[in-house]
């Protein structure tokens, strides 16, 4: 499998893990030491504490509506990804940072997301 479409089934488990409201399941598509930025609230530091988010998340109601992915870019074990997601009809833009690891599995160590107006 190419380096292309195994940031998309990240992004497909992601998804799964997200419509079935599971924070450590969508926790796992992150490194260990991912960072999180989000308007709004203070930069999260690490899986446990993107974890943590992803509960306040699901607790608070909110669904994906769709995410789709705009733009991949792939440089040796870094890639650079661009998405727009709705979550709960809010139109979210998102650029992502991703590392493979030694074993070939691509996850997120980098997101920011900034809602659309």
């Amino acid at each position: 499998m190419m380096d292309k479409e195994k940031i998309a089934e990240l992004f497909k488990t992601y998804a799964v893990a997200f419509r079935k409201k599971d924070p450590e399941a969508c926790g796992e598509c992150y490194t260990r030491n991912a960072e999180y930025i989000a308007c709004g609230m203070a930069p999260l530091h690490g899986r446990a504490a993107i974890v943590r988010l992803h509960r306040e998340i699901f607790e608070a109601g909110y669904k994906l509506d769709s995410m789709a992915t705009d733009e991949v870019r792939v440089s040796g074990d870094l890639a650079y990804v661009r998405q727009t997601m709705k979550v709960s009809g809010a139109t979210t833009h998102v650029m992502i940072v991703m590392q493979c690891d030694a074993k070939g599995r691509w996850l997120v160590s980098a997101e920011a997301e900034v809602t659309a107006a």
